[in-house]
């Protein structure tokens, strides 16, 4: 079984954690496992990041006026395969 897991950031912050620890159990059972995130503390195995810090920048400034950003990266979206 193939496992994808989507959040914010990895390895620190609630969710952070909560996805970190649920990838490793995930190894531990056998399973592939493999996490999508903006930011994190240290090297992910199995990750792959989005944006960077200019990107987050520009986001912020985008939804403080406009309410929301309407770019998206085209780098940053993906095909998941099954």
């Amino acid at each position: 079984m193939r496992i994808s897991q989507i959040n914010a950031v990895y390895g620190y912050g609630s969710t952070g954690i909560i996805v970190r620890d649920l990838q490793s159990l995930c190894r531990q059972a056998g399973l592939d496992c493999e996490v999508v995130y903006s930011k994190s503390q240290g090297v992910v195995e199995n990750g792959f990041q989005i944006g960077n810090a200019f990107s987050d920048k520009l986001h912020a400034l985008l939804t403080l006026y406009f309410y929301g950003c309407i770019i998206p990266e085209k780098k940053d979206i993906f095909k998941v395969e099954y």
